[in-house]
């Protein structure tokens, strides 16, 4: 096989501009590469990974060809050996630099043979000027190959372990009583944070499990040892300069450590390995009392008394002053109910962001064992390297030969030479750049900060971690959620519509999320009853208590005959949507036709094919314009239109993000997209579509052969009825549904299991997956079953062969 190989490549008669042509082909399918795996997060679709795959095959053939294409020296060219051994090392630091790889394993033995390759044309004829540069920057690329290698062996071991440590640490015997875990001051939260790997480790009979010996309790760094740090202590000036450091920017520096030491946890789930915790009352109160009631930094509540006092301002303008105490103490009580949503959202976003990177990035296996010292060593040494191979390119380019008949010799190929320089000198500053700000290095930054001896802990040792924790390369989930309509879609410019994750959605949620903790504290499970309790909250703002019982038995006897989630959420969709078409036909706003309308008449079998492949459907919906007349109900119609939306969005989604199997889904939801396309064919004006869902809801048999549009149009229908059609009659409606999907996105949330949620950490999560972490944490359960979400003994079986995906 050599031997035709090496036939081949003395046969291949290719001009230096061709060899060029080749190597910068070679070149720029890497920064392809790179760019399209950098922004894969983005996309699930599996023909993008497939494509990646492909990618990399043609990059590595087409690197290894112009290999044996350089082997053939030149007298035209004297860069053949200076572009081998650029294109290597530019191959494996785009490849071991990567934030998203797609290869399940490292191939270190290919990476070496193809510096080797490089080394043997280094071995022909060059420019003295150029060996000595040429050869500096294959040691140190070659010196990144063998400690890569041996780094991610070691890592991965390194992460193997700590899992089975974290979670046996989680089962041993609380030290602490139930009366003294305060959520607040995280007293008794002893959560890890870093320095476990430096503690004494043993195994001890009968069964042999994997137990922390805390030998060395000053560099343990735990969730309450934080806390306790960020306390003011007046008599002591190093302790309030530590307190100042961890409680800047209300406490975003404190929470991150919370959010390592959650990550921590989380891991668990992922491989069906014990939650030991997730049961004590102490580790549900962290999430309701701790995480959404306090505020972020208890030496500093200015940031909260300031939103009081504008409420305070604004009521002073309005009230009477006989009432404004009154006013005060009952602002003074919303405020306290109020969850602190924001805080929540940031703390989940974090912890998401050190689970992305657990699964699919190379920082988790950089920062296992510490800080990557030795790697960024290299990085910086390379970085010295292809300086000094700039310097002899400027110096060499500035020289000409004369041939033995005079003819001078011109060096073709410096500017490509410079483009191969940048792009690869462009990628290791930027490499150096993720590790340097990462979440990794703030955590061990701050960690490091707190425990080290008064001398270290000078101003310009704070300022250098506040400027560092100030500045965040990392790319975290951007507050968008996917909107899809079933019955009346925005239209085509809309078809992959993003809608904000609003403040007003943000409280909706996080109020229903609060009130979980009376099912928590009560052990009531969603399903126990005739309806689940986010029905049961929705119906509390039905005005009238016999439509309120007559609802509530409809909706019972709806949700009984229905199996899976997928056609709850179609049938609360079609209700939602019809109470949405219902309010533009009754106040007249927002109805004209969209984009395809003028597809009503001519092309018709094209756009009934066209819908049920994408599930648009041209209608109606309340303009921006329009929703000031709403009133009161505005945020509430926003509110539950937008989080129906979402949830059919997830219906939708390549893998969707609900409970139950993928196919059936699928299934069901093609199924529901073509009755609805049926039953509203022809229709495109709002005064079309009103009435034939109005007449789906009235004559909607009783028996098993309704579908899901004719039950959701007839919810719809008796949620208006009931109502009423007074000034308030809206606002009731929306108030209901508003509740009602607030409480079921957390219902969905609870209740997928965890290797669903995966699928969408590569992007940055969903809010869904952000949700669930929360509720994960607040030892919500949902509807899984046992181990699907890591409950119960599980085999750590899960975990080795986990060590293997790490490396992508």
């Amino acid at each position: 096989m050599a031997k035709v190989i090496s036939v081949f490549v003395s046969n291949l008669h290719l001009s230096p501009a061709g060899v060029q042509f080749l190597a910068g082909l070679t070149t720029f399918l890497m920064v392809l590469r790179f760019v399209l795996d950098y922004n894969r997060h983005r996309s699930i679709s599996q023909s993008m990974r497939n494509f990646l795959l492909m990618l990399d095959g043609i990059t590595y053939s087409l690197l290894h060809y112009s290999l044996g294409v350089m082997q053939r020296p030149s007298l035209k060219n004297s860069y053949y050996q200076v572009w081998a051994v650029l294109l290597v090392t530019l191959r494996y630091s785009v490849k071991h630099g990567r934030p998203a790889g797609v290869a399940l394993k490292q191939t270190p033995l290919v990476d070496l043979m193809s510096s080797f390759w490089a080394a043997n044309i280094l071995r022909s004829h060059a420019p003295r000027l150029l060996k000595v540069p040429v050869w500096l920057l294959w040691s140190v690329n070659s010196a990144r190959i063998i400690h890569g290698f041996v780094s991610s062996e070691h890592a991965t071991a390194e992460h193997r372990e700590n899992v089975r440590l974290v979670t046996e640490y989680m089962r041993r015997p609380k030290t602490t009583p139930a009366s003294e875990f305060d959520p607040v001051t995280m007293a008794g939260y002893e959560y890890l944070v870093l320095g476990e790997a430096k503690q004494r480790k043993k195994v001890q009979p009968p069964d042999y499990r994997l137990e922390l010996d805390q030998t060395k309790l000053e560099k343990l760094i735990t969730v309450d040892k934080i806390w306790k740090w960020s306390r003011d202590n007046d008599d002591d000036q190093q302790a309030k300069r530590v307190s100042e450091l961890l409680n800047q920017r209300d406490g975003e520096l404190k929470d991150l450590c919370l959010s390592f030491a959650l990550y921590k946890l989380l891991r668990r789930k992922f491989f069906t390995l014990p939650i030991h915790e997730e049961d004590l009352p102490e580790t549900k109160r962290l999430v309701f009392e701790g995480i959404l009631d306090s505020p972020a930094s208890n030496s500093k509540p200015e940031p909260w008394l300031g939103r009081l006092k504008k409420l305070y301002r604004t009521m002073f303008c309005v009230q009477g002053q006989g009432d404004n105490q009154v006013q005060v103490q009952g602002a003074l009580a919303v405020a306290a109910a109020t969850p602190n949503y924001k805080r929540a959202l940031r703390i989940a976003k974090v912890e998401l962001a050190f689970v992305n990177d657990f699964f699919f990035s190379r920082h988790a296996l950089m920062f296992a064992t510490g800080f990557p010292f030795l790697r960024l060593l290299l990085s910086t040494l390379l970085l010295g390297a292809i300086s000094y191979m700039a310097v002899a390119i400027h110096r060499f380019s500035r020289t000409a030969t004369e041939d033995e008949l005079g003819r001078v010799r011109v060096h073709h190929g410096v500017f490509f030479t410079w483009i191969l320089l940048t792009l690869l000198g462009v990628k290791e500053m930027v490499e150096i750049a993720s590790y340097v700000f990462s979440d990794w290095t703030k955590v061990m930054l701050l960690c490091k900060y707190v425990r080290q001896p008064w001398w270290l802990r000078g101003p310009a040792m704070a300022k250098l971690v506040r400027l560092l924790c100030r500045c965040s390369l990392v790319r975290r989930w951007d507050g968008k959620i996917g909107q899809y309509n079933l019955v009346f879609a925005k239209g085509l410019p809309d078809l992959f519509r993003l809608a904000d994750f609003t403040e007003d959605m943000q409280e909706a949620i996080f109020t229903s999320f609060g009130k979980l903790r009376n099912d928590v504290q009560s052990g009531k499970q969603p399903l126990d009853a005739d309806t689940p309790s986010y029905v049961d909250r929705a119906l509390l703002h039905i005005p009238t208590e016999g439509g309120k019982g007559a609802l509530k038995k409809a909706i019972s006897k709806v949700l009984k005959d229905l199996k899976g989630d997928v056609r709850t959420i179609l049938l609360w969709h079609i209700a939602t949507c019809y109470c949405d078409c219902y309010l533009a036909h009754r106040r007249e706003i927002g109805v004209k036709p969209r984009y395809l309308s003028s597809l009503r008449i001519r092309f018709w079998p094209f756009r009934i094919r066209f819908l049920l492949e994408f599930g648009i459907w041209a209608g109606p919906s309340i303009q921006c314009s329009k929703r000031e007349s709403l009133g009161k109900a505005k945020k509430h119609y926003m509110t539950a239109v937008t989080l129906s939306q979402y949830c059919a969005h997830l219906v939708r989604m390549p893998y969707p993000l609900i409970p139950g199997n993928d196919i059936v889904i699928d299934a069901v939801f093609k199924q529901v997209l073509g009755e609805t396309c049926q039953a509203l064919h022809g229709c495109v004006y709002i005064s079309e579509i009103f009435p034939r869902l109005a007449e789906m809801g009235r004559s909607c048999p009783g028996n098993d052969e309704r579908t899901l549009l004719q039950m959701g149009s007839q919810i719809g229908q008796m949620l208006i009825e009931i109502a009423g059609d007074n000034n308030t009659a809206d606002e009731f409606v929306w108030k209901f549904l508003e509740e009602l999907w607030a409480g079921f996105v957390l219902h969905l949330a609870e209740s997928t299991v965890a290797s669903k949620h995966k699928i969408y950490l590569s992007r940055g999560g969903d809010l869904m997956t952000h949700l669930w972490a929360l509720l994960c944490h607040a030892g919500r359960k949902g509807r899984t079953e046992h181990g699907e979400m890591g409950h119960g003994e599980a085999s750590y079986y899960e975990v080795d062969r986990a060590g293997y995906d790490m490396n992508t």
